[in-house]
């Protein structure tokens, strides 16, 4: 299973295989900014800036491994992600709401990166970068150890 943390990583580094972005809905997206990570209660992107749909849009992105996660961690109910103008999700299994019931536009990020291409490089990244080593990435993603080090030889273990 993937981490939150790597599509934290892949994110905040715009880290894709494909730029040709789209909502859930099919409205073309443009990540300007992808905003600062923040790690106290609240969002977990603040002052991000995006274009959707031709608009610009500037506020806040909220990460979660299945959109599902929305309501099982309360946000519904949270003021503090009444700012969210983005959902990032890897799996997109449930639209989402603001307290004041406006939709959140959802981004499925496992359509814009790639087993095999910008994937491996946010792996590597993540390696070099001193997050994690190769067995706790194969972990934290659902690799085996053997398939992460086939990508990265050239990393310490």
């Amino acid at each position: 299973m993937i981490s939150e943390a790597l599509l934290h990583f892949v994110w905040k580094n715009k880290i894709f295989s494909s730029f040709n972005f789209k909502t859930t809905h099919g409205k073309e997206l443009q990540i300007i900014h992808p905003g600062f990570s923040h790690q106290d209660a609240g969002p977990d992107f603040k002052q991000a800036i995006l274009k959707i749909d031709g608009i610009i849009w500037a506020g806040d992105v909220e990460i979660h491994i299945s959109s599902s996660e929305w309501y099982k961690h309360n946000h519904h109910f949270d003021d503090k992600y009444n700012s969210v103008i983005l959902h990032v999700v890897y799996n997109f299994d449930k639209e989402v709401f603001i307290n004041n019931n406006e939709m959140i536009p959802s981004f499925e990020i496992q359509n814009y990166i790639s087993s095999k291409t910008g994937y491996n490089i946010a792996v590597q990244l993540f390696i070099k970068n001193g997050r994690l080593s190769k067995r706790r990435m194969a972990r934290s993603v659902g690799w085996t150890f053997l398939e992460i080090h086939a990508y990265t030889p050239n990393l310490l273990p």
